[in-house]
């Protein structure tokens, strides 16, 4: 009975800091707003920011090709998981 009794806290235990770890990394991974172009690079759409080029997941973006557009999502190192795209009117 007292093992497992032991096993339960520790399995308590364990769930537990699975949680809290969860927790903080969705806390890291907040939301950006880059703008750029978007450009065609041979299957994938990118976006082309003044520093960096982001292959854009979440939303097929080809039919903003060769336009302005602020994209907001995830950015994790040189990938952007897009939650919302706008497009960015260039006044003349």
């Amino acid at each position: 009975m007292k093992k497992l009794l032991a096993l339960l806290l520790c399995l308590a235990f364990v769930c537990l800091s699975v949680s809290v770890f969860a927790e903080e990394k969705a806390a890291t991974q907040a939301e950006q707003t880059i703008t750029g172009k978007i450009e065609k690079k041979g299957e994938a759409v990118i976006l082309k920011a003044t520093d960096t080029e982001y292959t854009i997941t979440g939303q097929d973006l080809t039919a903003l090709v060769d336009k302005e557009v602020k994209v907001t999502g995830v950015v994790t190192e040189k990938t952007i998981a897009a939650t919302q795209v706008e497009e960015v009117v260039v006044k003349k």
